[in-house]
């Protein structure tokens, strides 16, 4: 019994499928044996195309310029005075230029200086003890 069912449901779903196909290709058939009523001369068509399409885009365009103008505003430019750009030129580039150099000679003290070999610096007389030390004969 619920086969019997199932199988209606089926092929009445199917029938319905192509009874829609069929009109819709009978409605494109219609369609396309329609000729069009009305030829549109060439220069009507162009300023169609230039009234709704270019047209539109300028209007919106200048829509767009307005919302612009309404909500940003250009902003008012900031001029700093002379001794505030002086003042951060000294402290931007001078005092850093300070701090560098101090960085380097601090670097290399640490790490240069430390490697270089020393030296022990004798003085004339201790020179001269120690020239006769190397030379006397044993």
């Amino acid at each position: 019994d619920q086969h019997h069912l199932t199988h209606r449901l089926y092929t009445k779903a199917m029938e319905r499928k192509g009874l829609r196909a069929l009109q819709e290709e009978g409605i494109l058939e219609t369609l396309a044996e329609r000729a069009p009523t009305r030829v549109i001369p060439k220069d009507t068509e162009d300023e169609m195309i230039q009234r709704i399409y270019y047209g539109q885009r300028a209007r919106d365009a200048q829509t767009a310029l307005g919302l612009v103008q309404k909500y940003l505003p250009p902003r008012p430019k900031k001029v700093l005075p002379p001794d505030v750009v002086e003042e951060s030129n000294r402290r931007l580039y001078y005092e850093q230029a300070v701090q560098s150099q101090q960085r380097k000679e601090a670097l290399y003290d640490k790490y240069i200086n430390q490697r270089e070999p020393k030296f022990a610096r004798l003085s004339p007389a201790e020179v001269q003890a120690s020239a006769e030390r190397l030379c006397q004969k044993k």
